[in-house]
């Protein structure tokens, strides 16, 4: 009777050992089915018969976490959420839209002007005589005037008016034989003037300076704004691949834990039949208990990945209840260090926008110091006027020209003392190195992240190789040591380090696979290629 017993335990455990295996080394489902919930161990010493192996769970199901309840999310739809929803990146695209608008301000800085004025004057005139008395005379008038004046990049003012008067004298002086003046009539007058800056102020230098400085500070927003949205998408990229290790970590630890609890199953079926003592059963128990700790822990981390990654998509309350469904891959073209120094300088992300700073400080430093310099105006003006008792008449005589004036003349102002100038150039100068040191810190701060994420890349390229290879004979070694103890010829201590020594190979190939990802997405935040075939909500192409 007792070897019929063992007969059918033997022939049980025979199947078992077939179905562990092939759950160690089942590939990855296109959709993930639930994990049965494993049966609750009996206790020492209850006997129990050995179960049937229809209640065996499939190889598949062993192999991954139950996601009921889960929200997948492809890299791509990350992406494209992040780069929609992010305020970092609205900020530096209105950045931008404030950059030109100042642009088209400084574009529109030297507009014409019209001008006009109208008013109205009483007046009284003395004269003192020669016995000290007064003689007095008075008027008014009414007058106004119209003018259109611009000043000019070059620096240069110029004005046209034209204005007209009503006058009128109450007490006209009227002398024996003289035709007596008019007490009252009209006047007109044309006018030109022109103001021409020699040194203050001279040539289009000066007066494009500030269109020069907006466009160069246009150009910088620019560029800021594309390394803002490179270094998103590299945030997004290195947190969803974060959330796809743990999700990964989870189904490694779901498959540890059960097949743990399989075991545990079969040994106390098998301690019913007296194969083996209480005490294996207990390591047995205790590695189940490990791993369901073990699996907690790998749920947490998922969880607080999901977190961090919907913060980067901009979404709001944060969910914990995402998983990866896209693995990170590692084709395409490997990176060398010269390729990624002649990308860098032709037009790296990290070093465009403080290029622009650089030439920014040189564009204001040309004209550092103008204020203070000495104003030498060359000034000139020519006027017409008329007079008539009729208005029309007042206005033909001044368009005659036949009663002109004119005026050339120059303006000298010199300051005395050139320490407002010395002090402003000094800042200029000062604020020229500034801007350089901070972008050949940023050179070197650049290409040690290269070389440090080529080595990096390389690094975890070889860990994933190696740990490849450490799964596959892991997993050999695991149903060797499983067979042994079958036969009798291994402890349990044995079977349980060479299914631990499985799990860490499986876990340390996951963690290279996205090491070399992240290093990948540094090198390609460096060299632009995060941008390349992206718009605005378009995902870049990482492979």
């Amino acid at each position: 009777m007792n070897e019929r017993r063992r007969l059918a335990s033997v022939c049980a455990l025979a199947l078992s050992v077939t179905s562990i295996a092939r759950a160690q080394t089942a590939p990855a489902p296109a959709a993930p089915t639930p994990v049965t919930p494993a049966p609750t161990a009996a206790p020492a010493g209850t006997v129990e018969s050995s179960p049937p192996a229809a209640s065996t769970p499939t190889p598949r199901a062993l192999a991954h976490a139950d996601t009921t309840g889960l929200r997948p999310i492809s890299r791509n739809d990350a992406v494209n959420r992040a780069v929609q929803n992010s305020p970092a990146l609205r900020l530096a695209e209105i950045d931008v839209k404030s950059a030109k608008a100042e642009v088209q301000g400084e574009q529109g800085r030297y507009p014409y002007y019209f001008g006009a004025d109208a008013g109205y004057t009483r007046s009284t005139s003395t004269q003192l005589r020669s016995n000290d008395t007064v003689s007095s005379s008075s008027g008014h008038s009414v007058n106004g005037g119209v003018g259109l004046s611009r000043q000019f990049r070059t620096g240069t003012s110029a004005e046209l008016r034209a204005e007209g008067e009503y006058f009128h004298d109450d007490s006209p002086s009227t002398a024996a034989g003289v035709t007596p003046f008019a007490a009252s009539g009209y006047g007109a007058s044309f006018r030109a003037s022109v103001i021409q800056p020699l040194l203050r102020g001279y040539g289009t230098r000066v007066g494009e300076a500030d269109l020069r400085a907006a466009r160069v500070a246009q150009k910088a927003s620019e560029k800021g704004l594309l390394r803002t949205r490179s270094a998103l998408i590299g945030d997004v990229l290195s947190a969803y691949f974060e959330l796809w290790y743990t999700s990964r970590a989870v189904d490694i630890e779901t498959s540890s834990l059960a097949l743990a609890r399989e075991q545990l199953d079969q040994a106390s079926a098998r301690l019913s039949l007296g194969d083996i003592s209480k005490v294996d059963l207990l390591a047995f128990q205790t590695r189940a208990s490990e791993l369901e700790e073990a699996l907690i822990a790998a749920e947490l981390g998922r969880q607080q990945r999901s977190v961090a990654l919907s913060q980067l998509m901009g979404q709001a309350p944060p969910a914990a209840d995402l998983f990866a469904s896209t693995e990170p891959s590692l084709e395409g073209r490997r990176f060398e260090l010269g390729e990624v120094e002649t990308a860098m300088r032709a037009d790296s992300v990290e070093l465009a926008e403080l290029e622009q700073r650089v030439k920014l400080a040189r564009t204001q430093a040309e004209v550092a110091g103008e204020t203070w310099r000495p104003r030498l105006d060359v000034e000139a003006w020519a006027q017409s006027a008329g007079v008539s008792t009729e208005f029309p008449n007042a206005w033909g005589r001044a368009a005659g020209g036949q009663y002109w004036s004119a005026h050339a003349g120059i303006a000298l102002d010199l300051p005395l003392d050139d320490a407002g100038r010395h002090a402003e150039q000094m800042q200029a100068a000062l604020r020229i190195q500034a801007a350089q040191q901070q972008l050949e810190a940023a050179r070197r701060q650049v290409g040690a992240d290269a070389s440090t994420a080529i080595a990096n890349e390389r690094a975890a390229r070889e860990r994933l190789t190696s740990a490849q290879r450490t799964t596959t004979i892991a997993d050999e070694t695991y149903r060797a040591e499983r067979e042994r103890y079958e036969l009798g010829q291994a402890l349990v201590i044995s079977v349980q380090e060479a299914e631990a020594a499985l799990r860490r190979a499986r876990l340390r190939e996951a963690r290279a696979r996205v090491d070399a990802a992240q290093a990948r997405l540094v090198l390609l935040h460096l060299t632009g290629g995060l941008l390349s075939g992206a718009g605005t909500s378009g995902a870049p192409t990482v492979d």
